[in-house]
């Protein structure tokens, strides 16, 4: 019922904003990771002017912008690479003058490579600036690479240099930047029966809940269930993103048939109940009268399917209907036939 992905499109309640801790990202080799769908409010209010330790001229390398007042950030690909999407929003700038260049961010996305000491840049769109939205639509990234943003308060005019300082959020998306994992497909099992859940993924894995398995760090746990259970898996990357996905485990317990109806709204008996049904996703109800007239027909039969003695919502006299049940079963499908009385 879950995602079930071989890369995740979370969309998903799963993600989370998160705050950058401003300054330490004012360096190049302390770029903030950016994750996956997950909006990120950062800000440049503390930055200075410097923009990395190492032995690399970034102005020489980046020369669509003067770099000054930055903030670095990067994001990485998956196994298979391609297209990404990187949306800087709710740009917020604050100056102690007029000049309409001071209220803006510059942002350029590049690649970064060191060879023998001989690094090299590829910049992807040139060099964006703005007080509104910025967005990067970048195609035939290369897969398990690092990819980097730099954001940028500094302006200059007519050879007066001046910085802007500003707060926005960011957030990457796309397929190439989708995290390879997923909690497995669902499972169906008999109860009491030991089996394994089949998660995959890179990082660090957690379930929960985490009283019913033989480890909770592990993708795939050995435990066994007596009642249908929905796992959720936690996953935190080497890059501290934190990513999370749902397995169902059905445990197939034996379905009890009540033969009797009344649809009275006394609430007793008022719906007809196949207990354990829940189990049975994929089941088939089908409910003829004595006719052989199919009067009720359900894929699945949770409890707010259940028939309630009525055909296109009229009440169905009293007497004798007849059913037929497909479990739909992964692991034993058996089909079930039998009558109900209705009663008023």
């Amino acid at each position: 019922m879950s995602y079930r992905l071989f890369i995740v499109l979370l969309i998903n309640p799963f993600f989370i904003t998160t705050f950058s801790q401003d300054p330490e990202n004012n360096l190049f080799e302390n770029a903030q990771h950016l994750c996956y769908m997950q909006a990120l409010s950062s800000s440049n209010q503390n930055a200075n002017s410097t923009n990395t330790q190492y032995n690399i001229n970034f102005d020489s390398l980046i020369p669509c912008l003067a770099i000054s007042k930055s903030t670095w950030y990067r994001f990485s690909t998956n196994s298979i690479g391609g297209n990404a999407n990187l949306l800087i929003n709710q740009i917020n700038c604050i100056s102690d003058s007029n000049f309409s260049y001071q209220n803006k961010i510059q942002a350029v996305v590049f690649s970064y490579t060191n060879v023998n000491n001989n690094p090299n840049i590829q910049i992807f769109d040139d060099c964006i600036s703005s007080n509104n939205f910025i967005s990067f639509n970048i195609s035939k990234l290369l897969p398990n690479h690092f990819y980097y943003l730099l954001i940028n308060g500094f302006s200059a005019i007519d050879s007066i240099q001046l910085n802007s300082t500003c707060s926005f959020q960011l957030q990457v998306s796309g397929p190439a930047i989708q995290p390879e994992f997923s909690a497995g497909e669902d499972i169906y099992v008999n109860p009491q029966i030991n089996f394994q859940l089949n998660a995959f993924g890179f990082g660090n894995p957690y379930w929960f809940p985490n009283n019913l398995m033989d480890s909770i760090y592990s993708f795939s746990p050995n435990l066994s269930l007596n009642s249908t259970t929905e796992f959720l898996l936690t996953i935190t990357d080497s890059n501290n993103c934190i990513y999370k996905d749902l397995v169902k485990v059905f445990v197939e317990n034996p379905l009890i048939f009540y033969n009797t109806i009344t649809p009275n709204n006394d609430g007793i008996n008022d719906n007809w109940v196949i207990e354990n049904m829940e189990n049975y996703p994929f089941s088939r109800v089908d409910i003829y009268n004595r006719w052989g007239q199919q009067i009720f027909q359900s894929i699945g039969y949770s409890e707010s399917q259940r028939w309630d003695g009525t055909l296109e919502g009229n009440p169905l006299p009293v007497g004798t209907y007849f059913y037929i049940v497909n479990t739909g079963s992964q692991i034993n499908n058996q089909t079930f036939k039998g009558s109900i009385t209705l009663l008023k």
